[in-house]
């Protein structure tokens, strides 16, 4: 939301390894607004959760230890979050008020992840100073997270933000853990007024009873995007949420229960 014209940061590439030094540790708080006055301003109509619910979501998660925002910032400048000789890499993060927990994000793409603070071009980030990009300065027109189904993740949410004279369409979809895919439509981003303000929040949330194994997020740039700057974007605030499994035992129970009725309604009909 706000102009920044800050200095690039130098990456500093890690030895090869496929995690980070140290595991990612989570806040509560989606859009802080303390440190870093930057705000999301744009959602796509076709969210599956509004910015204002993940943000009451993923704090009361965090509180009870189920959820959690990574907003990069405890993660070394130029920190490589994946290994750029292996396709598919992870990274973990420690969730919840007691970090006692986590998550396995995987990035399924071949080109590195990387930790960037204060990048220039706008992409001023929403929380503190760090953002996460898909290769160098963010060429990647991809963003795409996975999940274990084991972890059971149930929403997600993440912000896009654009370089200055960006002007592309981003759309999202997501694969839920009985493999159907369902898709959020797409959204013009256009700062080509270099005003900052088209930080765009993409939220997905699964059925009940589902979980979400993958996220996705793709850009289009506009054929009058010469200088093809929707494509060096950056990413801020990854947030989750996750939820219980149901036992296999409480399952069959409930379907048990469920059959009782049924018969005890025939028998009362008769």
């Amino acid at each position: 939301m706000r102009k920044s014209f800050p200095v690039v940061a130098a990456l500093v590439f890690l030895s090869c390894g496929s995690l980070t030094a140290d595991p990612i540790t989570t806040v509560g708080v989606y859009d802080e607004q303390v440190v870093q006055l930057n705000a999301v301003d744009l959602q796509p109509a076709g969210n599956q959760i509004s910015l204002a619910q993940f943000t009451a979501d993923v704090a009361a998660a965090y509180a009870a230890n189920l959820g959690g925002v990574i907003d990069f910032d405890n993660a070394a400048t130029g920190t490589v979050l994946t290994d750029p000789l292996v396709p598919i890499t992870s990274f973990n993060a420690e969730y919840g008020v007691s970090k006692s927990k986590s998550l396995t994000i995987t990035n399924p793409q071949a080109q590195k992840l990387i930790v960037a603070q204060n990048p220039s071009m706008g992409r001023t980030p929403i929380s503190d100073s760090k953002v996460i990009s898909v290769g160098l300065y963010g060429q990647s027109r991809d963003y795409a997270f996975s999940f274990n189904p084991n972890d059971f993740v149930t929403a997600v949410g993440m912000t896009l933000l654009p370089r200055m004279d960006a002007w592309y369409t981003a759309s999202g979809n997501v694969t839920y853990s009985n493999n159907s895919v369902a898709y959020i439509g797409s959204i013009v981003i256009d700062d080509q007024l270099n005003n900052d303000l088209a930080d765009t929040f993409f939220g997905f949330k699964a059925p009940q009873g589902l979980s979400i194994t993958n996220v996705w997020v793709h850009i289009v740039p506009s054929d009058a995007d010469v200088e093809g700057a929707g494509a060096y974007t950056s990413l801020d605030d990854l947030g989750f949420v996750t939820g219980v499994i149901p036992e296999p035992a409480t399952v069959c129970l409930l379907g048990v229960g469920v059959a009782g009725i049924a018969a005890w309604r025939r028998r009362a009909a008769k």
